[in-house]
Protein backbone atom coordinates (compact mmCIF):
# COMPACT_ATOMS: atom_id res chain seq x y z
CA UNK A 1 0.00 0.00 0.00
CA UNK A 2 1.43 3.38 -1.31
CA UNK A 3 2.55 5.76 1.60
CA UNK A 4 -0.09 8.56 2.69
CA UNK A 5 1.67 12.03 1.76
CA UNK A 6 1.28 15.14 4.33
CA UNK A 7 -2.03 17.11 3.72
CA UNK A 8 -0.99 20.60 1.65
CA UNK A 9 -3.33 22.91 1.90
CA UNK A 10 -5.28 24.66 -0.56
CA UNK A 11 -3.80 28.09 -2.40
CA UNK A 12 -6.43 29.55 -0.77
CA UNK A 13 -4.73 28.45 3.00
CA UNK A 14 -7.44 26.32 4.50
CA UNK A 15 -7.50 22.59 4.78
CA UNK A 16 -8.58 20.95 1.64
CA UNK A 17 -12.01 18.97 2.48
CA UNK A 18 -12.18 15.20 2.46
CA UNK A 19 -13.82 15.35 -1.39
CA UNK A 20 -10.98 17.20 -2.44
CA UNK A 21 -8.46 15.02 -0.68
CA UNK A 22 -10.01 11.74 -2.35
CA UNK A 23 -9.91 13.21 -5.53
CA UNK A 24 -6.50 14.14 -5.10
CA UNK A 25 -5.31 10.56 -4.12
CA UNK A 26 -7.74 9.07 -6.86
CA UNK A 27 -6.01 11.50 -9.35
CA UNK A 28 -2.63 10.80 -8.42
CA UNK A 29 -3.41 6.65 -8.44
CA UNK A 30 -5.48 7.02 -11.80
CA UNK A 31 -3.99 9.79 -13.46
CA UNK A 32 -0.22 9.10 -13.59
CA UNK A 33 -0.52 6.43 -16.01
CA UNK A 34 -2.70 7.78 -18.28
CA UNK A 35 -1.62 11.54 -18.93
CA UNK A 36 0.25 10.87 -21.90
CA UNK A 37 -3.34 9.90 -23.52
CA UNK A 38 -4.19 13.07 -25.15
CA UNK A 39 -7.84 14.18 -25.58
CA UNK A 40 -8.60 11.46 -22.53
CA UNK A 41 -10.62 13.11 -19.92
CA UNK A 42 -8.01 12.33 -17.37
CA UNK A 43 -4.97 14.31 -19.42
CA UNK A 44 -7.76 17.45 -19.98
CA UNK A 45 -7.55 17.14 -15.97
CA UNK A 46 -3.72 16.67 -15.41
CA UNK A 47 -2.94 20.45 -15.14
CA UNK A 48 -6.53 22.62 -15.10
CA UNK A 49 -7.93 23.16 -12.32
CA UNK A 50 -10.84 24.53 -13.32
CA UNK A 51 -11.31 21.16 -15.23
CA UNK A 52 -10.46 19.24 -12.09
CA UNK A 53 -12.96 21.57 -10.39
CA UNK A 54 -15.90 20.68 -12.76
CA UNK A 55 -14.65 16.93 -13.02
CA UNK A 56 -15.10 16.73 -8.87
CA UNK A 57 -18.57 18.49 -9.55
CA UNK A 58 -19.70 15.97 -11.96
CA UNK A 59 -18.14 13.11 -9.87
CA UNK A 60 -20.27 14.24 -6.54
CA UNK A 61 -23.89 14.68 -9.04
CA UNK A 62 -23.31 12.00 -10.99
CA UNK A 63 -22.02 8.35 -8.92
CA UNK A 64 -22.36 6.44 -11.97
CA UNK A 65 -19.47 8.57 -13.85
CA UNK A 66 -17.39 8.56 -10.89
CA UNK A 67 -17.03 4.85 -10.64
CA UNK A 68 -16.44 4.14 -14.14
CA UNK A 69 -14.00 6.76 -14.28
CA UNK A 70 -12.16 6.81 -11.52
CA UNK A 71 -12.72 3.51 -9.29
CA UNK A 72 -10.81 0.61 -9.33
CA UNK A 73 -11.88 -3.33 -8.89
CA UNK A 74 -9.03 -5.83 -7.99
CA UNK A 75 -9.64 -9.30 -8.87
CA UNK A 76 -7.41 -12.01 -7.01
CA UNK A 77 -8.58 -14.99 -8.92
CA UNK A 78 -6.34 -13.74 -12.35
CA UNK A 79 -3.00 -15.00 -12.50
CA UNK A 80 -1.16 -12.29 -13.10
CA UNK A 81 -0.08 -10.02 -10.13
CA UNK A 82 -0.16 -6.84 -12.26
CA UNK A 83 -3.31 -7.35 -14.15
CA UNK A 84 -5.60 -7.89 -10.93
CA UNK A 85 -6.31 -4.20 -10.09
CA UNK A 86 -8.54 -2.43 -13.21
CA UNK A 87 -10.78 -0.08 -13.72
CA UNK A 88 -14.38 -0.90 -12.45
CA UNK A 89 -16.64 -0.35 -15.53
CA UNK A 90 -20.20 -0.91 -14.13
CA UNK A 91 -22.70 -3.25 -16.01
CA UNK A 92 -26.23 -1.75 -17.34
CA UNK A 93 -27.71 -4.01 -14.17
CA UNK A 94 -24.97 -2.95 -11.62
CA UNK A 95 -25.85 1.31 -12.42
CA UNK A 96 -29.66 0.16 -11.99
CA UNK A 97 -28.33 -0.87 -8.57
CA UNK A 98 -26.60 2.20 -7.81
CA UNK A 99 -29.85 4.37 -9.34
CA UNK A 100 -31.91 1.68 -6.83
CA UNK A 101 -30.16 2.34 -4.13
CA UNK A 102 -29.85 5.80 -4.22
CA UNK A 103 -33.68 5.94 -4.80
CA UNK A 104 -34.50 3.60 -1.42
CA UNK A 105 -32.35 6.52 0.66
CA UNK A 106 -33.75 9.65 -1.11
CA UNK A 107 -37.26 7.65 -0.24
CA UNK A 108 -35.97 6.25 3.16
CA UNK A 109 -36.69 2.77 2.12
CA UNK A 110 -35.50 -0.65 2.99
CA UNK A 111 -34.54 -2.80 0.44
CA UNK A 112 -33.16 -6.52 -0.25
CA UNK A 113 -31.13 -7.37 -2.87
CA UNK A 114 -30.98 -11.23 -4.02
CA UNK A 115 -28.04 -12.05 -5.68
CA UNK A 116 -25.53 -14.39 -7.10
CA UNK A 117 -21.65 -14.73 -5.98
CA UNK A 118 -19.48 -13.17 -8.69
CA UNK A 119 -22.02 -10.23 -9.91
CA UNK A 120 -20.85 -7.53 -8.84
CA UNK A 121 -22.98 -6.75 -5.48
CA UNK A 122 -20.30 -6.17 -3.21
CA UNK A 123 -18.81 -3.79 -5.24
CA UNK A 124 -21.20 -1.93 -6.25
CA UNK A 125 -22.94 -1.40 -2.70
CA UNK A 126 -19.23 -0.60 -1.66
CA UNK A 127 -19.05 2.17 -4.05
CA UNK A 128 -22.20 3.55 -3.85
CA UNK A 129 -21.40 3.81 0.32
CA UNK A 130 -17.53 5.22 -0.53
CA UNK A 131 -19.13 7.95 -2.65
CA UNK A 132 -21.66 9.02 0.05
CA UNK A 133 -18.46 8.71 2.65
CA UNK A 134 -16.26 11.18 0.43
CA UNK A 135 -19.15 13.78 -1.49
CA UNK A 136 -21.62 13.95 1.54
CA UNK A 137 -20.58 15.93 4.58
CA UNK A 138 -22.23 13.46 7.95
CA UNK A 139 -22.85 10.33 5.74
CA UNK A 140 -22.94 6.91 7.77
CA UNK A 141 -23.52 3.23 6.69
CA UNK A 142 -23.05 0.18 7.78
CA UNK A 143 -21.23 -2.62 6.14
CA UNK A 144 -22.05 -6.60 7.48
CA UNK A 145 -22.00 -9.84 6.08
CA UNK A 146 -23.17 -13.55 7.13
CA UNK A 147 -19.52 -14.09 8.86
CA UNK A 148 -17.80 -11.82 11.08
CA UNK A 149 -14.42 -12.38 9.21
CA UNK A 150 -15.59 -11.57 5.41
CA UNK A 151 -16.53 -7.44 7.27
CA UNK A 152 -12.87 -6.99 7.78
CA UNK A 153 -10.21 -8.99 7.79
CA UNK A 154 -6.53 -7.15 6.67
CA UNK A 155 -5.29 -8.76 3.67
CA UNK A 156 -7.79 -10.69 2.66
CA UNK A 157 -9.68 -9.37 -0.48
CA UNK A 158 -12.57 -11.46 0.49
CA UNK A 159 -13.61 -9.04 3.16
CA UNK A 160 -15.75 -6.22 2.77
CA UNK A 161 -13.67 -3.47 4.22
CA UNK A 162 -10.21 -4.67 2.11
CA UNK A 163 -12.23 -4.36 -0.99
CA UNK A 164 -12.90 -0.94 0.26
CA UNK A 165 -9.19 -0.39 1.07
CA UNK A 166 -8.16 -1.68 -2.48
CA UNK A 167 -10.44 0.33 -4.14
Amino acid sequence: MPATRPIQLTPDGRKPTLMERALAVTMDKVLQPLIGDEGSDQSLLANNPEMQRLEMERCKNDPIHWINSWVTTYDPRIEDPSKREMPFKLFPKQEELILWLRERRRLKQDGVIEKARDSGVSYVCLTNALHCWIFEDGYKAGVGSYKEEKVDRLGDPDSLFEKLRMI
